[in-house]
């Protein structure tokens, strides 16, 4: 039996692996900073070792085989396998060729990059339980008035009872919804994109354990959304047309330096480089 029979312990990548290739050297390995004891150390490591977590979008209390639904049959098959051919497209010199499906798919990617961090699932998990608990509640008196003398107190307590797993998987169970909202992906989608070639530049982009940088509100008003796609590669999608344009006349260096920065201060555990060339920077500036 697999995983997905037997309900084992999955990885959950919240990083998707294709995404770290791009980092990787010719032996398939990047460095990753981390910070221990106060101390920012470095490693090596494949990208199947890191950014991730054990059953993070697990479900609880369910049959095996829906242990990793989320994962198994919305994150894998409908937002990484879509996004990997199209990033390798964009980084090979495609990005003008894209496609309006490739655009959506992709739209949909850069919004599962927030969603999916550990940080946020927690968040999920814990606004799902108080949002169904409080709706649980909210008419006792229309359960008062079927329950028996063998029925638990409250509709809650029948919920525990009879459908075990739905209060605690309740905020998981609606990634897939926030991941495919239909208003920020259709905003995402319309805004321009611009994809910056950093080949000229003297260093390499660094990628945060937050990889969707954002500035503003994607859902509305100014807003502006780095995403950092292999070292050299960098996709801004912005409706700061200002920005944009002071973007575009800058110094890849200076394009460089500026979204490292905002990367070390966005990481909450981990930074990912081709090798250590940043340790300096990364010591200067990541706080956890």
């Amino acid at each position: 039996m697999n995983e997905l029979e037997t309900g084992k312990d999955q990885d959950h990548h919240y990083i998707p692996q294709f995404l770290l290739r791009g980092w990787c050297n010719k032996a398939g390995i990047l460095t990753v900073y981390t910070r221990r004891n106060g101390l920012v150390v470095t490693s090596e490591r494949h990208p199947r070792a890191t950014g991730f977590e054990p059953n993070l979008y697990a479900l609880e209390q369910v049959p095996p085989e829906r242990k990793h639904v989320v994962e198994n049959e919305f994150f894998s098959p409908h937002i990484d396998a879509r996004a990997a051919p199209i990033l390798k497209k964009i980084v090979e010199g495609g990005f003008k060729q894209v496609t309006t499906d490739e655009r959506s798919d992709f739209s949909r990617f850069i919004l599962s990059l927030r969603a999916r961090h550990p940080d946020a699932v927690a968040l999920a998990r814990a606004r799902g339980i108080e949002e169904i608990s409080r709706q649980l509640a909210r008419d006792p008196h229309e359960y008062e008035a079927l329950r028996t003398e063998s029925s638990p107190e409250s509709l809650t307590e029948w919920v525990r009872r009879n459908q075990p797993g739905l209060i605690s998987n309740f905020g998981v169970s609606l990634l897939p919804r926030v991941v495919g909202h239909d208003a920020t992906g259709e905003r995402l989608f319309r805004m321009p994109w611009t994809l910056h070639d950093l080949t000229s530049a003297s260093f390499d982009l660094l990628l945060s354990d937050r990889p969707c940088l954002l500035d503003g509100n994607a859902l509305e008003g100014v807003c502006t959304i780095a995403v950092p796609l292999d070292p050299r590669h960098l996709l801004f999608v912005s409706n700061n047309q200002v920005q944009m344009e002071r973007l575009r006349l800058a110094n890849p260096n200076e394009v460089v330096k500026m979204i490292n920065r905002v990367s070390v201060v966005s990481a909450a555990e981990r930074v990912y480089g081709t090798s250590g060339q940043h340790i300096k920077l990364v010591e200067k500036l990541f706080r956890r």
